[in-house]
């Protein structure tokens, strides 16, 4: 049986719409070292960049895409996404998200809930998932 890691992802629609998916990363064993239980990892992601960023309270972002293929890692506050079909997410300290919407509408981003909300990108040149559509 395979184990896998699932995140909630923003794709862009044959369209050019954007909509909500779910990305599927597969573990595998890790490369252990000695001395160490054993682990699963995912392969390698290759990194391209990591920036830290700051929206302040009543931050919004109007239509765009992203700027690169990037996970966004929550740290703090809330930031709420919505995608060109409607539909609005909120992100927590914690939650990962991976934005694959290159091209095309792209989405809309806001500091929620009356605060700042602190977040990592980390861009990568190859993210290896198997994208399925959320109902």
């Amino acid at each position: 049986m395979t184990s896998t890691v699932d995140y909630p992802m923003i794709e862009t629609a044959p369209d050019g719409s954007s909509r909500f998916g779910r990305a599927s990363f597969e573990l595998a064993p890790g490369d252990i070292p000695v001395d160490v239980p054993p682990y699963s990892a995912t392969v390698d992601l290759q990194p391209q960049r990591m920036v830290f960023s700051e929206f302040p309270a009543g931050f919004t972002m109007d239509w765009h895409p992203a700027p690169r293929t990037q996970f966004i890692i929550m740290l703090d506050g809330v930031m709420e996404v919505t995608t060109s079909d409607g539909i609005t997410r909120k992100f927590r300290s914690g939650d990962v998200l991976l934005v694959t919407d290159t091209a095309g509408q792209g989405h809309r981003t806001a500091a929620s809930e009356g605060r700042a909300c602190v977040f990592a990108s980390i861009a990568v040149t190859s993210p290896l998932t198997t994208p399925t559509e959320e109902s």
